[in-house]
């Protein structure tokens, strides 16, 4: 099954506003920079881990759809512990009123919440060997801070893991 949460854009190709649960939403959403397609193919990262592990890739607030304005501390504290810091040129590129709420000038993380100790490979319970490998290979590509980073749909098309 297929869908958009109702939250298709048709026309652009960048965006503003907020879109996508709060579990799968992307940095760049989260930060209220303008977006384009690669906020799917973060959400298509997310998706596949949670679907392969049966659990979130990336913890968020329980309430978090309930609020206007959710708290992402927890939320970006896990996309560090994952991920490593924002690159500088990325945060550069955030609104500084947000930003700063979860970094420092030098990119170094200031939110409420510690950063957890998880890793990819700390969190991957279901797979081994190859498969295992190459799952974390492609969630690698698809699940980066920059939109820009990430990989296209054709080119994820082609990877092994989905090849497979």
């Amino acid at each position: 099954m297929l869908s958009d949460f109702g939250e298709a854009r048709f026309g652009q190709k960048s965006y503003t506003g907020v879109i996508q649960p709060v579990p799968y939403r992307a940095p760049e959403v989260i930060f209220g920079m303008p977006w384009d397609e690669k906020v799917d193919i973060w959400s298509v990262g997310v998706m596949m881990w949670d679907m392969m592990e049966g659990k979130n890739l990336i913890r968020t607030l329980p309430d978090a759809e309930a609020e206007t304005e959710p708290v992402y501390d927890d939320q970006l504290a896990h996309m560090v512990a994952l991920l490593g810091p924002p690159p500088a040129d990325f945060l550069k590129r955030c609104p500084a009123e947000k930003a700063s709420k979860y970094f420092d000038e030098q990119g170094m993380w200031i939110g409420e919440v510690a950063i957890p100790d998880d890793s990819f490979e700390k969190a991957e319970e279901r797979l081994e060997g190859e498969e295992r490998t190459k799952f974390l290979e492609f969630v690698r590509l698809v699940v980066r801070w920059k939109p820009e980073d990430r990989l296209s749909a054709s080119e994820l098309l082609q990877h092994d893991w989905l090849r497979k």
